[in-house]
C-alpha cells in the first residue's frame, strides 16, 4: 500500500513539473509585461497578487514567482534590478535565472550604468512582440548588447 501510495505522489509531482516546465516553455512577452506590471502595482505582496484575476493564471504564477527574489519593490526597474543581482548559489530554476547577471559582473558594474541598463532593459521588454516567446532572454546576453552598442566606439576610441 505505501509503495502504491509513493509511486502516486511521484508520479503527481513529476506532472507537476512537466506543467511547470511548459508553462516556462511558452511564456511570451505579453505575459511577462502583465506579471512586472501587476506585480509592480501589488508591490510584491502576495495576497494582492493573489486577487489580479484578469490576465490569466500564468501571468499570475509569473508574478508570484518574483516574489522569493524581489520583495515589496514598487517599479518594474527595481524589479528587474532585484532580479539582476541575485546571487549565483541562489539563481531560480528556468527562465527567472536568465534575467540574473553572474555576482562578478554584477560587482564591476557602476551604479550609473546599471541604471542604464535596467531602463534600457525595460524599453527591450517594452518593444518585444507580445507573442514572442521568453524562453531564450538572457541577461547577460542583453547587457553585452547594451555595453557595445552605448560604450564600443568610447572604449575602443572610434567615433
Amino acid at each position: 500500500m505505501q509503495q502504491k501510495l509513493l509511486k502516486e505522489y511521484i508520479q503527481i509531482i513529476l506532472e507537476q513539473e512537466e506543467v511547470v516546465m511548459a508553462d516556462e516553455e511558452d511564456l511570451t512577452f505579453g505575459e511577462l509585461k502583465k506579471a512586472l506590471i501587476e506585480y509592480s502595482k501589488a508591490k510584491g505582496k502576495k495576497e494582492d497578487i493573489k486577487k489580479i484575476n484578469n490576465i490569466g493564471k500564468k501571468t499570475i504564477k509569473l508574478a508570484l514567482d518574483f516574489v522569493p527574489f524581489a520583495g515589496a519593490v514598487s517599479s518594474s526597474i527595481e524589479l528587474l534590478g532585484s532580479l539582476m543581482t541575485v546571487k549565483d548559489e541562489d539563481r531560480p530554476k528556468g527562465f527567472l535565472g536568465n534575467f540574473d547577471l553572474d555576482d562578478y559582473t554584477s560587482k564591476i558594474i557602476d551604479n550609473k550604468i546599471e541604471g542604464e541598463f535596467l531602463k534600457h532593459i525595460l524599453k527591450v521588454i517594452e518593444d518585444k512582440n507580445e507573442n514572442d516567446l521568453v524562453k531564450d532572454f538572457d541577461m547577460t546576453t542583453e547587457f553585452n548588447k547594451f555595453l557595445l552598442d552605448k560604450y564600443e566606439r568610447k572604449v575602443v576610441g572610434n567615433k
